[in-house]
């Protein structure tokens, strides 16, 4: 390759890798497979080798996608907790043996050579959420996310009510012992050890993930397209307080510390380790020892054991197992140079598309979904598929009648590729886009710059259930008992019909509530106690304040973060109600869009008649929020890039915040300073081009009066 196309392909990957990287790691929401993004891995990868001259320091490459979200505490991995590099053959997987045999047996002596040549472990790649959890004495005191390898997440607050172990204990004395003795170590296999810490995958069961993604839909909110960002989503983004009865489970694969000790001693292998870990109470993946004559086979015979495992799998690991060995080969800045991962291609298949159904979803949303002749694909029979929106159809010429080809997205959620036209009869019928509502009849609209259809009837039926769930969730006013089956059954039995009328509920309409909601009246029975709970969190939502009013509204685009920020900024509903776009869109973090919906959502009449009955039903609408009104950093908004040296970015936010100063998360003309750690991103390249004043720690502390502190971190 010409090296001017080569610069010009590794510029456009290392642009591209980096979005979806971003999307996967710190967004959780993928834009491609994970196939297709290995793939592009592996691409930019083999140009780095060819054309070292181009390669940049910070590909990702060489080191993790995530970064530690601001919502949770920093943790700092003592043992890096590394990815795996990707394969994506079968050739490949014997290269990696032959190199880690070749590597190993350098300056080991003859009767080494056998053993290590036979000594490998293939195990499940669980498509999950990375985590290392900290034992003291056998109680769980942390769990912390991956993050970038190096820094991960406090995220311990966020697994309380989740299937991961709280606690250990030695399950299988017989085994202990056992294991003891073929160690011949001093650790005693059978006692819980003062400090444990277990690497593994958080995931959703395949039964988890579609009941989680069912609520997901029936909330109007976007699907998941695999489960590794539905469990990121609920551990890491806040999500679990929508769906606390989503059960997370946890499969462990390796000890990183025990009491201080790390690889050689106390264990051997990594079956070893295994071995300990099931006999402390963890699921453990499937495993199985290999070579090189049965790797290959192994890796098959996984593949067709796939849909058997509760949890989806995107791959196979082999690593070697002689655990001396893996810290004589060690690893790369990203990755262990004794394990690989070998990744297993999306399946598709051909089936004949029977109709294009529509639904709708909160926002009022019109979506298609394909409905197929029914096709065994990845694991699970398909009989629906997304089709995206409306103009992938007309784009793709997607017809009734066509044979299709379907695959899993994520190897998840099924979705039509494109249609076979070489297989057209002449029979198929061009699909027309619907022009009413198929709930309420209404005339759907598209909006500017939007490629969705839209249901604008804010009485929709089709969005009042969904409008209700979201508007008594935890994130928004926290009326707990209103989940679906509850909206739905009071939608039914006539006691609401608009979201106001929750709050027209009083102590009398309990036995009405108990009749909808049970079997019977009586006082002494759970119905009855589950309405009168459902009628005191009604009550108790009313001093929510604005900030989850707002959001629990449901305005278009408006989501928790910037809900709070200009609930914060306006301080009461008079006032957001009095604003104009300019005043909203200056607001830290709130864009043009979302200003202009909020702007227009308040001056639609039926949404001033909601709030005025709101109002008159006793819900508070002033900002519970703490709004600084004064202060040295009064007006000034700040991004925050890099490690700081001192300081988290959480101190360093609530200094910001108790000063009067805003925080936000992108860069902008509107942002005043650029506070720069080491590492920086490309948030620094934006501000120097903007002009933005550039500042570091200490000239921040100056900035607050507070640079004495830093002396006693020196």
């Amino acid at each position: 390759m010409d090296k001017n196309v080569a610069k010009l392909r590794m510029d456009e990957l290392y642009s591209q890798v980096k979005m979806c990287a971003d999307a996967y790691y710190n967004n959780d929401e993928p834009l491609i497979s994970d196939y297709e993004y290995d793939k592009l891995i592996q691409e930019l990868r083999a140009l780095e080798t060819q054309f070292k001259e181009f390669a940049r320091d910070d590909s990702l490459t060489k080191n993790v996608g995530g970064a530690p979200n601001i919502l949770f505490s920093e943790v700092v991995h003592e043992v890096p907790m590394l990815s795996l590099n990707d394969v994506f053959s079968h050739d490949d997987v014997i290269s990696f043996m032959n190199k880690t045999k070749f590597d190993a047996i350098k300056g080991e002596t003859s009767d080494k050579i056998e053993e290590i040549s036979n000594d490998y472990i293939l195990e499940t790649k669980v498509d999950g959420l990375s985590l290392s959890l900290l034992y003291i004495n056998g109680n769980l005191v942390q769990a912390s996310t991956r993050g970038n390898g190096q820094k991960g997440e406090d995220i311990t607050s966020n697994i309380i009510n989740k299937n991961i172990p709280k606690e250990i204990q030695i399950l299988d004395n017989e085994s202990s012992i056992a294991l003891q003795e073929n160690q011949n170590s001093q650790h005693k296999f059978l006692e819980i050890p003062e400090l444990l810490e277990v690497r593994g995958e958080a995931y959703l069961s395949k039964k988890e993930f579609q009941k989680y993604n069912d609520a997901r839909s029936n909330l109007g909110e976007k699907i998941y397209l695999n489960s590794r960002n539905a469990v990121a989503g609920i551990l890491r983004q806040n999500q679990g307080s929508l769906y606390n009865d989503t059960q997370v489970d946890f499969v462990a694969f390796a000890i990183q510390k025990i009491n201080g000790i790390y690889y050689d001693e106390p264990f051997k292998t990594h079956d070893d380790e295994l071995t300990y870990l099931k006999n402390l109470g963890f699921t453990v993946p499937y495993n199985v020892i290999v070579n090189e004559n049965n790797v290959i086979d192994e890796i098959v015979k996984l593949d067709t054991l796939r849909e058997n495992f509760p949890y989806e799998i995107d791959g196979a690991v082999v690593k070697l197992n002689n655990l001396h060995l893996c810290k004589k080969l060690g690893n790369t800045s990203k990755a262990p140079r004794w394990a690989i991962a070998y990744k297993y291609p999306t399946e598709q298949k051909v089936t004949t598309l029977l109709d294009i159904e529509v639904q709708v979803g909160r926002t009022g949303a019109i979506t298609p979904r394909a409905k197929l002749e029914t096709v065994a694909l990845a694991g699970s029979n398909v009989s629906y598929a997304t089709l995206h929106n409306f103009d992938n159809i007309k784009d793709k010429d997607i017809r009734i009648g066509d044979k299709v080809l379907v695959q899993k997205a994520g190897e998840i959620i099924p979705e039509v590729i494109c249609s076979v036209k070489k297989d057209r009869t002449g029979d198929e019928r061009i699909y027309n886009e619907p022009t009413h509502c198929p709930a309420c009849d209404s005339a759907l609209v598209r909006l500017e710059d939007e490629v969705a259809l839209r249901c604008i009837n804010s009485n929709c039926p089709a969005q009042l259930l969904k409008n209700i769930i979201h508007f008594a969730s935890k994130d928004a006013m926290d009326i707990e008992g209103l989940g679906e089956k509850i909206v739905k059954a009071l939608i039914d039995g006539g006691a609401i019909s608009k979201v106001d009328d929750l709050y027209t509920i009083d102590i009398a309409s309990v036995d009405h509530i108990s009749a909808i909601v049970g079997d019977s009246y009586s006082k002494n029975n759970k119905s009855y106690q589950r309405a009168i709970n459902i009628f005191n969190s009604i009550e108790k939502s009313k001093s929510a304040g604005l900030e989850r009013l707002l959001y629990a509204l449901g305005v278009r685009h408006l989501g928790k973060k910037t809900a709070k920020n200009i609930a914060q900024h306006f301080g009461n509903i008079v006032n957001i109600k009095k604003s104009q776009i300019d005043e909203i869109s200056a607001i830290p973090d709130v864009g043009s869009v979302i200003a202009e919906t909020v702007f227009d959502w308040f001056n639609i009449d039926s949404n001033l008649v909601l709030i005025d009955n709101l109002i008159k039903n006793g819900i508070k609408t002033d900002s519970i929020g703490s709004v600084k009104t004064g202060g040295i950093l009064f007006n000034k908004t700040f991004v925050i890039t890099g490690v700081l040296p001192n300081h988290t970015r959480d101190e360093i936010i609530e200094m910001i915040e108790n000063n009067g100063g805003n925080v936000s998360s992108s860069v902008s003309k509107k942002i005043d300073y650029l506070i720069v750690g080491d590492k920086p991103g490309s948030k620094l390249n934006k501000a120097q081009e903007l002009n933005i004043n550039i500042i570091d720690e200490s000239e921040f502390l100056n900035l607050i009066g507070k640079n004495d502190e830093i002396t006693m971190f020196n």
